[in-house]
């Protein structure tokens, strides 16, 4: 009793031990990841204000100077800037090691392509559905860059000009009707695109009738011929089926994915960011217009002691919203003129714009994302049909074919088709009845053989 009494005691201590030990070695694994999730922030952030240093130095503005000018105790560090970064580059070097030292430099060195070429991708990736529903502002962003880029640049100018330029000459007055051609043009575009017969879905429609007439002209042109029991006949047959099959997996993802993007309503984030743009562009615009009818005459507005762009941008938006936040007050003809435009405008956003945005577009949109699906549909069936008709093959068929000849692939399209659990289960019948014909096949020649010996 004693012995078992000491045993019974002994393990207890040995699993109070054991458990103390998890608990520490868990604990420490969750501090080494908060450090890491710490040093991978800090290394984001020191990389994001490197590159922004840099490009606002070379194409902004001299942000040592601005520094120094306000913070005269800071003239001495960009004095010996050079000793000051050898300096850092040690310190950091000693604390982080060579393995972690180099991996923070590189990436530090090489930000905008991993930014470009692995973050932003990953980001769209995995927020796909958003992308679907901005994809028809991205579509006329692509198609029209050049002249939309032009204008940027353009309404940009103007409103620095309209700010910073002198008054002796003309600059001000043609830039402020420069920037209300752009408003103007900017509504003219939002009527315009309500009715608008193409869109990119209607464009992506057209694509897929397109590539199913290519494919099936190629699989006619790569039509193997020969003795259908050659192995090149079957491995060109292959290939051709596979290609085929690929086609029709991405066409039902792509089906898949539009669905749930019809059902999530994501297209709605796209039409009230479009109305949100259009707000914020109308009260900016009216802004910088107030701000140059003050520049060519102050008395165009009461209050305007001290008073910078800002704050007549703080005017436009309190105009707009209909409400008395801005002390600003237009006097003279003109400027009041501008705020009853602007006024009218709060109208037009609230009245016509939301009708337009909110029902008609999302409408026609939604309509071109069904149609879009129904082609998707439609050819996914052609290529079907056209499989059975020409190869005398149906769906089950194809796949136990391509699985034979290829099943790494296949196994990828499965799973895509059906999700990866549904694969492994169509994987593992195609197996057993290939064991089983074969087990068949035994037993005949078995048989066979066997009756040949009676005979």
């Amino acid at each position: 009793m004693g012995c078992y009494t000491a045993a019974l005691n002994s393990f207890t201590i040995q699993w109070r031990v054991v458990k103390y030990m998890t608990a520490k070695l868990e604990n420490k694994n969750k501090i080494s990841k908060t450090i890491r999730i710490v040093l991978r922030v800090i290394r984001e952030l020191l990389a994001m204000l490197v590159w922004l240093g840099m490009f606002s130095e070379i194409f902004i503005a001299d942000i040592g100077d601005f520094l120094v000018s306000n913070y005269p105790q800071l003239k001495f560090a960009f004095d010996y800037s050079f000793l000051l970064l050898l300096t850092s580059i040690a310190i950091f070097w000693l604390c982080l090691g060579n393995k972690l030292f180099l991996r923070t430099f590189g990436y530090i060195l090489f930000y905008p392509f991993i930014l470009i070429l692995w973050k932003i991708p990953k980001v769209l990736f995995k927020n796909w559905a958003v992308v679907i529903a901005f994809s028809p502002a991205i579509y006329h962003s692509l198609i029209a860059f050049k002249p939309n880029f032009i204008i940027a640049v353009a309404l940009i100018i103007s409103a620095f000009l309209i700010c910073l330029a002198p008054l002796g000459y003309y600059i001000v007055p043609i830039c402020m009707m420069l920037i209300t051609l752009y408003l103007t043009r900017h509504f003219i575009h939002k009527f315009k695109s309500a009715y608008s017969s193409s869109s990119i879905f209607t464009v992506l429609r057209g694509g897929v009738q397109e590539v199913w007439e290519y494919h099936k002209k190629s699989i006619a042109k790569k039509n193997p011929g020969g003795d259908p029991d050659s192995e090149e006949y079957k491995k060109k047959l292959g290939e051709s089926l596979l290609h085929t099959y690929m086609l029709t997996t991405c066409m039902h993802f792509a089906i898949a994915k539009l669905q749930e993007v019809i059902k999530s309503r994501k297209m709605d984030l796209y039409f009230l960011s479009s109305l949100i743009w259009t707000f914020v562009l109308s009260a900016i615009v009216f802004g910088v217009f107030y701000y140059g009818l003050f520049r060519i005459d102050n008395s165009n507005f009461l209050n305007v002691d001290n008073v910078g762009v800002l704050d007549f941008l703080g005017f436009s938006f309190s105009t707009l919203m209909t409400s008395s936040i801005s002390t600003i007050v237009a006097t003279s003809g003109i400027a009041q003129v501008t705020t009853y435009v602007q006024l009218f405008v709060s109208l037009l956003l609230i009245v016509l714009l939301v009708f337009i945005i909110l029902t008609s577009i999302r409408e026609k949109y939604k309509e071109d994302l069904q149609e879009l699906v129904g082609e998707l549909k439609s050819s996914s069936e052609k290529s079907k049909h056209y499989i059975e008709l020409n190869y005398e093959l149906t769906a089950e068929a194809l796949e136990h074919l391509l699985i034979k000849q290829n099943e790494g692939i296949m196994k990828l399209m499965l799973g895509v088709r059906y999700g990866k659990d549904e694969a492994v289960i169509i994987i593992e019948q195609f197996k057993a009845i290939k064991l089983s014909e074969e087990s068949d096949t035994e037993e005949l020649m078995e048989g066979s053989i066997i009756d040949g010996k009676a005979l």
